[in-house]
């Protein structure tokens, strides 16, 4: 299993969830970079799958830190997370942790402590 990422199964459907998602992003002040649709890129191969969405999102101050402070590290932005749809009824959130996503780099300890000081909980 991957250790820089958290995966959370959650008891609400994929719209509910997609639409959270993205009004916390919105209000945490972070930029949406890009919605991503795997399903439909599937499908236009023939390939039938359950909904999945990649939200992928950043902050401008942020990414002026990382070029500052280590800028081979900017590879790990955006950061995003992954909707994907279980049934109905129930709905599979991943999103990098960000206590392992940035280690290796250097001098960004301060950052990632103040990523997680911006980015709410999602309220799931």
């Amino acid at each position: 299993m991957k250790t820089d990422t958290i995966s959370k199964e959650v008891l609400f459907g994929f719209e509910e969830v997609l639409s959270v998602v993205k009004d916390t992003i919105l209000n945490d002040g972070f930029l949406i970079i890009q919605e991503i649709n795997p399903q439909q890129i599937l499908a236009n191969h023939h390939i039938d799958t359950l909904r999945i969405r990649q939200v992928l999102f950043f902050h401008p101050e942020f990414m002026k830190e990382i070029i500052q402070h280590d800028p081979s590290a900017i590879i790990e932005a955006p950061l995003k997370y992954v909707i994907t749809e279980i049934d109905e009824e129930r709905t599979m959130i991943t999103s990098y942790n960000l206590g392992t996503h940035f280690k290796g780099y250097h001098n960004l300890e301060p950052l990632v402590t103040k990523l997680k000081d911006s980015i709410s909980e999602l309220p799931f």
